[in-house]
């Protein structure tokens, strides 16, 4: 899908403008990306193009997924290197691993580990399901869902 709109009294394309601000008054100013995180489309006074290829812009929320990201990657090595040894995926946890979280999939024991009902989204709507997720993953949900 293309990032132009459509401009209905010329009938040509117009360029893409800055979506991101006050939801009742966004900036309009030039875009020069769109958010990975919202599809926005922002301003380079809005959001920036970072090295890795990734585009965010600088709405709150936005941020705080980007962070959260970075951070839940380096967790989730770790918990898998701890997998490979056979640990709980949990950092100090002695226990045997028991169950594999369906999110990060790394492996952990019974008590870093539960049986939840999660929303799963897809294009048609979502559905309820269980699943086994650790209390990581479990406590990102909120950052992560759609609102």
């Amino acid at each position: 899908m293309s990032r132009e709109t459509r401009d209905p009294g010329a009938g040509e394309t117009a360029p893409p403008t800055c979506r991101v601000g006050r939801w009742w008054r966004p900036c309009r100013g030039p875009a020069i990306g769109a958010c990975v995180y919202c599809s926005r489309a922002f301003c380079a006074r809005h959001g920036r193009d970072l090295p890795d290829g990734e585009s965010v812009c600088a709405r709150p929320r936005c941020q705080r997924k980007r962070a959260d990201l970075q951070d839940h990657l380096r967790w989730r090595e770790r918990a898998l290197q701890r997998a490979s040894a056979r640990r709980c995926g949990i950092e100090g946890c002695p226990e045997e691993p028991e169950g594999q979280c369906s999110k990060c999939q790394a492996i952990f024991c019974a008590l870093h580990l539960r049986d939840r009902t999660i929303v799963h989204r897809e294009w048609a709507g979502a559905a309820r399901r269980r699943a086994s997720v650790c209390e990581h993953c479990w406590g990102r949900r909120g950052l992560w869902s759609f609102r």
